[in-house]
């Protein structure tokens, strides 16, 4: 195998890693973008809205 040969090979495999890293990413973002709003939150958010409005 020449430099060349070993050079594609190399950024193949790095092509690769970031797609099996991509993937992983996304499948975790859905996972916590699908997650329901803690109850605490929506309250501290809703009392945050009546100040402004006041």
């Amino acid at each position: 195998m020449d430099r060349n040969e070993a050079t594609q090979r190399g950024q193949r495999n790095d092509l690769n890693r970031q797609k099996v890293i991509g993937m992983k990413l996304k499948r975790l973002y859905a996972d916590i973008a699908e997650e329901p709003i803690p109850g605490s939150f929506l309250s501290l958010l809703e009392q945050i809205d009546e100040q402004v409005r006041a």
